[in-house]
């Protein structure tokens, strides 16, 4: 049997709010790691790993049909987007 638009709304809420809020959470604690004095970091590192999230988010808006854009120092993410350079970071 066919779910209701009740039904769907509920198991979105129940669903959706915890991802939110777990991933709220993971950027708190990745905002940790701007503390210098105990993490050794450069900002062209970190603008490569904000531009990786920043395109996740904007794929991720976009299949609730929004169009988000983001830019970094004037340039936009999908222009400084680089797949091959994060994957440098994360090796």
């Amino acid at each position: 049997m066919a779910q209701s638009t009740t039904e769907k709304r509920s198991r979105f809420a129940r669903v959706a709010v915890p991802r939110v809020e777990a991933a709220v959470d993971l950027f708190r604690k990745l905002g940790n790691c701007s503390v210098k004095s105990q993490y050794d970091w450069d900002e062209v590192t970190w603008k490569k790993v904000f531009v990786h999230i920043l395109i996740a988010v904007e794929e991720c808006a976009a299949r609730f049909g929004l169009e988000v854009t983001f830019t970094i120092d004037g340039l936009s993410s999908t222009d400084l987007y680089d797949p091959e350079s994060i994957k440098e970071f994360l090796s």
